[in-house]
């Protein structure tokens, strides 16, 4: 099975961060989990800043 990633830039320093993304349906706030971090911490992002991250290769139909 594929991981779907997402890219997003974290609201509070501007950085561009690539992850799984984690959304709160209370507060309609999206947080990025970065892939590869040992560490449990997530990074907000605002939903105009976040985008679907494609696998390199892969085609469209």
């Amino acid at each position: 099975m594929r991981d779907i990633l997402f890219r997003g830039k974290c609201e509070d320093n501007g950085l561009w961060f690539k992850g799984y993304l984690l959304g709160d349906e209370i507060t309609g706030q999206y947080f990025i989990h970065a892939s590869g971090n040992s560490v449990n911490e997530s990074f907000k992002v605002g939903e105009e800043n976040m985008r679907r991250e494609f696998p390199v290769g892969l085609k469209a139909r």
